[in-house]
């Protein structure tokens, strides 16, 4: 895990996302999106109708639309809902 690198997550009011230090999608389909960030972390993605419209591997940003409702965070250090809320 590179400190270095910066995560950043965008939610355009609730129907669609945008994503950066995304490395790879691990899964998707209309209801859950699983991403491996550069950061070392994952991100899962809930909602409906979630399509990717857009995914840069070498810049490491994607883009989804449909409505979000749901985004998750897991690491293997710590939780970044603790650090965002703790």
């Amino acid at each position: 895990m590179d400190k270095n690198i910066r995560h950043t997550l965008l939610i355009e009011q609730g129907q669609g996302l945008i994503a950066t230090a995304v490395l790879e999608v691990s899964s998707f389909n209309e209801k859950e999106i699983r991403l491996n960030l550069s950061t070392g972390g994952k991100l899962a993605v809930f909602g409906e109708k979630l399509k990717i419209n857009g995914f840069d591997k070498n810049s490491g940003e994607l883009k989804l639309s449909g409505a979000v409702l749901c985004v998750k965070y897991a690491t293997s250090t710590s939780s970044k809902i603790k650090k965002l809320f703790g």
